[in-house]
């Protein structure tokens, strides 16, 4: 399943993955932090904890609220159980 989420594109891979593809050059901020989490609970046949592949190497940058978003609202803590980000430079690190 291959899904566009404003910001990002959701791949559900056959092995369980939840696999986040962002656009180039994106800014995160909490609105479409929030479009994310909660376009993926619509599409999950089950609210559950999947592991997660972030990829964030050709993010321009993530707010500080949409990373709280990210690391605390219960709406993504539902869905996701073990987190990988994958930067693209030493800074984003």
């Amino acid at each position: 399943m291959e899904v566009y989420l404003g910001v990002a594109t959701l791949h559900m891979r056959d092995d369980g993955i939840m696999d986040f593809h962002y656009k180039n050059d994106v800014v995160v901020d909490l609105a479409a932090a929030e479009r994310v989490i909660l376009g993926t609970r619509e599409l999950l046949d089950e609210i559950k904890p999947y592991p997660t592949l972030v990829r964030l190497n050709r993010v321009r940058s993530v707010s500080r609220d949409a990373r709280t978003y990210f690391a605390q609202s219960e709406a993504n803590v539902e869905i996701c159980s073990k987190v990988a980000l994958l930067a693209g430079n030493p800074i984003a690190r």
